[in-house]
């Protein structure tokens, strides 16, 4: 009763001190220590703390020197205390994805930092000769989960310096733990009366350490230590672990080192080895060619594996589907096919019986689905393998496709609907089934993708976004927060505007904007600029600088997050550029000024300096007025813009060239002849960006047959004479 109290802390400590001698008089030390299987309950924590505040080292010595395993007492508790916390999340393409959320870290912690008091508890105490070796071996564990802890969480958990002296006895970093660790390996492995098993596991910490450390050395101290494990002839024929080849695979897979990988796999292999791989050394084997570019090999080692290996059947489904995934990253011509081929083998041996273990999941079909979207294959081709893989569901419960799946289909329609004209109708479609289906819940995602397959379809069906988008707002204010339109919706819908063409899609454009603000949807910088272009395009200044002038107060005020930038300055400059009034480029002018003060001003403003987009569209604006100073005043500009640091090209030559040409001043022609001599002598000092073209002469040239003086005809044939040379 007392042990299974919640209420622990009523109890005295003598209670306690009863209550284990009985337990262990009856049951054992390791009965005791085996209520930690699975679970930890916090009250079993806080009696290591009560025992040790006791000062009763009878229960911990006895502990440490535990009957069912020998490796110790503490090195079985922290076996279960990790295995306890540890969550499996997911696996994906053969690599455990493990999550730990933070009151599972706190537990690992007080888990590390009660094994390091009981073991420091020891010290100074009379111990037997055995209880030496066990207590260095309990001592040689701890070190390594201590690494492991710190290269799993370390970058994600704040340690105080009371957890670092009491759980890591100091140690903060993985480097310090191994550094503390490697000798008291190197030293138990010395000892000639250590048991075989002891020495094997031993040495696979030791491996294991290092294998799963970041020091450029680590592949190699990890694979001094198996050579040394091979050629110790203690262990007699032992060695058939594969958990230390495991560990130097993975870091080989980390490293990208095919060349070392493959060596160990023919090690494993060879006549002599006494070592029986498994199908996490196959696919760690396959993950470290296909991260080092090697899917050809890692191919023909899948292959011959199917094949057996050691009279033994190594492949699985996991081991396809790394491969299967390289085979995605490559993106080769022929991957589409391969794909398909993969999926047809595993198919054919998983039904014919010739090897269960390669039965397609989820994540083959998916990476399959990935590859054909990518590679262009139609969309209805695509969604014949998820229906495929539907059908196989039936049987299957674990490749039932999820709505990532459905979306890859979906995209490929959005995708191809501009040359499909059914593409957006089956799309549309495919989304209804989804809806049909309970274990299937369509994310925001996958609406966009059909809203995206109308708006890029020929037709664009105004009507079916607006229905689309109205039927995504019901079901978000209804409570069904997964398809809550988000800037993605507004993009689309924007674009579909825009490319409707009309004035009234462009004011309802400015509506859905608002619209999306009002209900609380992050616009973003480029829903911005989006519907401010559509504005300049259709002449709607007045209504831009108003909305430019409105989202930049807004977010001076902190009312928004959007931040107008260079290219939402620049869509205005290039409206007044395409009215062509006077009152336009002194507008233009204006800008420009404004760009630069506020650049120069505040510090998250940079990217609204002005570049040459800015003052070429500004210099564009004065060549339309045709004033007679046009010429001077751009050629001001094109001055400001080379002191702003900003070399001019041959379009900012061009554009100050034809202000000349078209004000009709008597100093035209000499202008404009002044600036192709300067364009003429920077090319020849190697500036390629202001090589004059066809257009740069012709310019000047038109410019001197507008000109009345008598020089003109003899300039002008000059000038051709230079271009045809």
């Amino acid at each position: 009763q007392v042990l299974n109290t919640s209420d622990i802390e009523s109890f005295h400590s003598r209670d306690f001190k009863f209550a284990i001698n009985y337990w262990t008089s009856v049951r054992g030390h390791s009965q005791l220590l085996k209520r930690f299987h699975g679970g930890v309950p916090q009250y079993a924590l806080d009696l290591f703390r009560i025992l040790l505040k006791s000062g009763d080292a009878s229960f911990v010595r006895a502990a440490i020197k535990d009957e069912v395993n020998d490796m110790g007492g503490v090195f079985f508790l922290l076996e279960h205390l990790h295995q306890a916390y540890l969550k499996p999340h997911s696996q994906q393409l053969g690599l455990s994805k493990k999550i730990i959320n933070v009151n599972d870290t706190e537990k690992l912690l007080e888990a590390l930092e009660i094994v390091s008091l009981l073991l420091k508890s020891l010290i100074g105490k009379t111990r037997k000769k055995n209880d030496n070796v066990d207590y260095d071996i309990a001592l040689l564990y701890l070190w390594y989960k201590r690494a492991w802890f710190l290269n799993e969480f370390a970058s994600t958990t704040s340690l105080t310096a009371t957890q670092i002296e009491n759980a890591f006895d100091g140690a903060i970093t993985v480097e310090s733990c191994l550094a503390n660790m490697s000798p008291i390996g190197e030293n138990l492995i010395t000892i000639n009366t250590i048991d075989k098993e002891q020495l094997h596991n031993i040495y696979t910490i030791l491996i294991k350490s290092w294998a799963q450390s970041s020091e450029t050395a680590s592949l190699g101290k990890a694979l001094g230590y198996l050579n040394t494990m091979e050629n110790d002839s203690r262990l007699g024929n032992l060695i058939a672990n594969q958990i230390p080849y495991n560990s130097i695979l993975n870091l080989c897979a980390q490293k990208k080192d095919d060349t070392t990988a493959l060596k160990i796999w023919d090690r494993i292999l060879a006549p002599e080895s006494r070592v029986v791989p498994n199908s996490i050394t196959l696919g760690t084997l396959l993950l470290t060619l296909v991260n080092a570019n090697q899917l050809n090999k890692a191919v023909t080692i899948l292959n011959k594996s199917e094949r057996g290996s050691k009279g033994l059947l190594l492949t699985n489904t996991t081991c396809y589907n790394i491969v299967l995934d390289g085979l995605a990253k490559t993106g080769s011509q022929g991957a589409d096919k391969d794909a398909i081929l993969f999926l047809q083998t595993m198919n054919e041996l998983s039904e014919t019986g010739a090897n269960p273990n390669v039965s397609p999941d989820r994540v083959t079909y998916s990476i399959v689905l990935s590859i054909l979207s990518k590679r262009g294959i139609p969309a209805e081709q695509i969604e014949n393998i998820l229906l495929d893989c539907h059908s196989r569901s039936i049987n299957n419960k674990g490749i039932e496709p999820d709505w990532i799946m459905y979306n890859v289909v979906l995209n490929a329609y959005a995708t191809q609907s501009s040359k499909n004209k059914d593409a957006a109708k089956r799309a549309e479609s495919l989304l209804r089934i989804m809806e049909k289906n309970p274990k299937i819940h369509p994310e925001t995602v996958c609406y966009n993708s059909v809203l995206h397959a109308y708006a890029a379809s020929k037709d664009h069906s105004l009507e079916k976004i607006f229905a689309l988008f109205e039927e995504m707002k019901v079901k978000s204010k209804a409570g069904n927060k997964r398809v809550s339109p988000d800037a993605f919706t507004l993009n689309t819908i924007l674009n579909a505007l825009v490319k409707d063409a009309t004035e009234e899609s462009i004011e309802r454009a400015r509506i859905f904007f608002q619209e999306f603000q009002e209900l609380g949807v992050e616009t973003d910088i480029v829903s911005f600029n989006t519907i401010l272009k559509s504005m300049v395009k259709y002449g709607k200044m007045k209504g831009a600088e108003s909305l430019l002038r409105k989202v930049e107060y807004d977010y001076n005020s902190g009312l928004s997050e959007i931040k107008p930038d260079g290219f939402s300055y620049n869509i205005l400059l290039d409206g007044y550029t395409k009215i062509g009034t006077i009152d336009a480029c002194e507008n233009a002018k204006k800008t420009i000024k404004e760009m630069e003060t506020l650049a120069l001003s505040k510090s998250d403003r940079a990217d609204c300096m002005p570049n040459i987009i800015s003052y070429t569209s500004v210099i564009d604006s004065y060549s339309r007025t045709k004033l007679i100073d046009a010429g001077h005043i751009a050629e001001q500009i094109l001055n400001d813009m080379i002191e702003a640091g900003i070399s001019p090209t041959l379009i900012c030559y061009n554009s100050v060239i034809n202000c000349w040409a078209k004000s009709n001043h008597p100093d035209a022609p000499f202008k404009a002849e002044a600036l192709l001599n300067r364009m003429q002598e920077e090319y020849n000092n190697d500036n390629d960006l202001v090589k004059p073209n066809l257009r740069t002469f012709t310019t000047v040239m038109n410019c001197w047959a507008k000109s009345k003086l008598d020089i003109a005809p003899d300039r002008a044939y000059k000038i051709l004479q230079h271009l045809e040379h």
